[in-house]
């Protein structure tokens, strides 16, 4: 069994990706940050005359940019309407995208918001990895879980006084998927990780998350519970298990969804060889 040469590194959007794909093989080349990987993991194809063996999804890019468009759009509609004194943003780029909350402020958000009813892009930074990584079954020395950045966290104030605290993402696709709903419940782990850690008082709202999708006017809530446990068995079954495997031992396929996928002419191309 190969070991690899640094940690890997999980984050919220492989998360997703695993939800959307549901390939191992996808899942542990992804898990190798891009500065550690070797032959075993295929790099983006940059001569075009060796053809598309791994490369970005056509117009990915374009996607992308029109994406963050949307998001700034909906965060301008969001201060808008609650005012700047009720949506916590902590500044913007000179691309007019929104900057970082970073963890400490975060966290004293979240411990008193004031009269605070969003955190924009708010850190998500585990305060012991390694506890956290062991009470899952993950070896810390394997995999570490990077820090995430949901689109939005909305403080509730409960009649007793009490905070919960929702996960919004904002979407640019037309209605959300399982992809994304996967990405909010994993948010909504760390969040209580991170509530459990600090001694924060509230506590992340375990029965919802939210979707603003193009689909939609405003944020739309889903029940959390399924995505969770799901969410929950992935961490605790199937990521120590992946993790662990050489990336030649991972399972994979190739089918219809498999287009989205960079790493799909090569994966076809060893199929068309080996079937």
């Amino acid at each position: 069994m190969q070991q690899p040469r640094a940690p890997l590194r999980l984050t919220g959007t492989l998360v997703a990706q695993f939800f959307r794909f549901r390939c191992e093989r996808q899942l542990r080349y992804d898990l190798v940050p891009e500065g550690e990987r070797g032959p075993d993991v295929p790099r983006l194809n940059a001569d075009p005359a060796a053809g598309p063996l791994v490369g970005p999804r056509p117009g990915s890019e374009l996607l992308m940019r029109a994406g963050r468009r949307w998001e700034r759009r909906k965060l301008d509609e969001l201060l808008r309407r609650f005012g700047e004194d009720r949506v916590r943003v902590r500044g913007w780029t000179a691309g007019g995208e929104p900057l970082r909350l970073p963890y400490p402020e975060t966290v004293a958000a979240l411990r008193d918001p004031g009269a605070y009813e969003f955190l924009v892009q708010p850190e998500l930074r585990l305060p012991d990895p390694e506890g956290f990584a062991r009470r899952w079954g993950i070896d810390p020395a394997l995999v570490r879980i990077a820090p995430a950045q949901p689109d939005l966290i909305r403080v509730h104030r409960r009649p007793d006084g009490t905070l919960r605290f929702r996960v919004i993402d904002i979407k640019a696709s037309r209605e959300a998927t399982v992809a994304h709903y996967a990405q909010v419940a994993f948010y909504n782990v760390l969040l209580e990780e991170i509530c459990r850690a600090e001694g924060i008082p509230g506590r992340p709202d375990r029965r919802w998350g939210a979707i603003w999708s193009r689909g939609t006017r405003g944020p739309k809530r889903f029940r959390l519970g399924a995505y969770r446990f799901h969410v929950e068995e992935f961490l605790r079954r199937d990521l120590p298990r992946i993790a662990a495997l050489a990336p030649a031992e991972a399972a994979w396929h190739v089918d219809a969804a498999s287009a989205g996928c960079p790493y799909f002419h090569h994966c076809r191309a060893e199929a068309e060889r080996t079937d």
